[in-house]
């Protein structure tokens, strides 16, 4: 041990001992060093990593807003090239509605019927009514606006058109949005308005406001409506010319021969429902009067109708038997077999909330039936209505209160042989002047006008003094082949 220890404290051991201490010191500091380095290499790499992605997302956004900015370029391209073409040539026939256009209502009927057939035709509707089901035009779109101010209008609008042009726009107005597209497409593309005012919106219902319904009125470079009263009540309340456009029918549908009702039926004296129902008090004023009277009767058309629940089994229990929607051109043969038919409408009672409805509309199916049956009308309810004063005009029907002993006599005099020769008579010298024939480019030629081409629809419908432009000159309007 001795040994060992001198030889410890030798000059030469000594040195290499802190010699080795001090590379090992060394290499512990080379490990820190490291061990930074590699916790700054890591910290580098993960921010290298992060403003990758950053980048690589922005590069993203900048791609998609170019694409953006590229869409809205060729739209506004393919718009600068449509407004250098004849208007004719450019663009597209916007038919604007509230709702889907299809056949389970009279609205989506008439329009298929008189534009069915065009080219270049597109549809904006305001709201879907019947879960999308729509069949009409070559592109179709929904556009809302609710309670947005106006330039939003114009943005939304453009934004789902996505670059089409209008040329022309049909506007059947039951919306406030309705008119708020109109609007849009005329401002935008300046395309001329043709407004078809199939029901009232504005007067007896304030669903659209007076001034916004005055400004499109005001921008509309023609206005139509289905029947007079309609007419007298817009032209008194708005101070515009309107003219007359009714629910005309297919051509092909019309007859011009007298039908016989099918000799069981008439027998029975059964009849057929044929109209709609837009309130539950007329549904119940209905199934009383039929009911009360132990007459029976078919429904053809939508027996579940929006607003209000009605079903099949207490229209049954009334007499009332639904056989549902069926395709027009079945509907002749089937009405003709009929001696008449129902067409309900309202009592213009205060608490009735079909009211407004009844006292300016005019059903188009009394016309449908009319023209490709020549059946006999009952209309139901108040005699001041569009629909009573239209059969009781051209002498195609009767009208009777929603009551079982005034219902049935008035059956009973339509089913007799001599009234239901004349009523059917009448029809038929009427029906030809319905015809949908040529209707769209009759509706267009207006447009191009700012007024009728022809009188065919002015000389058939009734004018009254209540007409804010009549003249002694519109007595002639009145059917000399019907007489008074």
């Amino acid at each position: 041990m001795e040994i060992v220890s001198r030889i410890g404290r030798l000059p030469g051991i000594r040195r290499v001992r802190e010699l080795i201490d001090a590379i090992f010191a060394h290499l512990i500091e080379i490990q820190r060093r490291h061990d930074v380095l590699e916790a700054i290499q890591a910290q580098a790499e993960a921010m290298n990593r992060s403003r990758f992605e950053d980048v690589q997302r922005r590069f993203e956004e900048v791609q998609q807003r170019f694409a953006e900015i590229q869409s809205r370029q060729d739209a506004l391209e393919r718009l600068v090239i449509a407004t250098q073409l004849p208007p004719k040539e450019a663009g597209y026939d916007v038919v604007v509605t509230p709702n889907e256009i299809n056949e389970k209502h009279g609205t989506g009927f008439l329009l298929k019927r008189v534009f069915g057939g065009c080219p270049q035709m597109m549809s904006v509707r305001s709201a879907d009514h019947f879960q999308g089901e729509h069949s009409f035009g070559e592109e179709s779109f929904l556009v809302s606006h609710g309670w947005s101010s106006r330039p939003t209008w114009f943005a939304h609008t453009l934004q789902q058109l996505r670059g089409r042009v209008a040329r022309r726009v049909i506007c059947v107005p039951y919306l406030l949005d309705d008119i708020k597209t109109a609007i849009t497409l005329k401002e935008v593309y300046g395309a001329p308005i043709c407004l078809w005012l199939m029901d009232d919106q504005s007067v007896a219902i304030h669903r659209i406001p007076y001034e916004l319904m005055r400004e499109f009125l005001a921008k509309c470079s023609l206005r139509l409506t289905t029947h007079s009263e309609m007419r007298e009540a817009y032209e008194r309340e708005f101070g515009f010319k309107f003219y007359l456009f009714p629910a005309v029918v297919p051509e092909n549908l019309i007859v011009e021969a007298i039908k016989t009702p099918q000799s069981d039926l008439l027998a029975e004296k059964r009849g057929a429902l044929f109209g709609s129902i837009w309130s539950r008090k007329w549904a119940d004023q209905l199934m009383c009067t039929v009911k009360g009277s132990g007459l029976q009767c078919d429904w053809y058309g939508n027996n579940h109708p929006l607003g209000f629940e009605l079903n099949d089994t207490e229209l049954i229990e009334a007499g009332i038997t639904p056989k549902g929607i069926v395709p027009e051109e079945q509907l002749p043969d089937l009405l003709a077999r009929y001696p008449y038919l129902i067409v309900p409408t309202g009592n213009l009672e205060p608490d009735d909330p079909g009211t407004p409805t009844a006292r300016l509309s005019l059903p188009g199916r009394i016309l449908f039936g009319m023209a490709t049956a020549n059946t006999p009308v009952i209309v139901l309810g108040h005699p001041d209505t569009p629909a009573a004063r239209f059969v009781q005009h051209f002498k195609i029907g009767l009208r009777s209160d929603y009551d079982p002993d005034g219902f049935r006599t008035a059956v009973d005099s339509v089913v007799d042989g001599k009234t239901q020769c004349q009523m059917r008579s009448n029809a038929v010298q009427i029906a030809p002047r319905l015809s949908s024939k040529d209707a769209s480019d009759w509706v267009f030629r207006s447009l191009d006008l700012g007024k009728p081409c022809d009188d065919r629809f002015e000389r058939l419908m009734p004018a009254t003094v209540g007409d804010k432009y009549f003249t002694p000159a519109m007595e002639g309007y009145f059917s000399p082949a019907i007489g008074g």
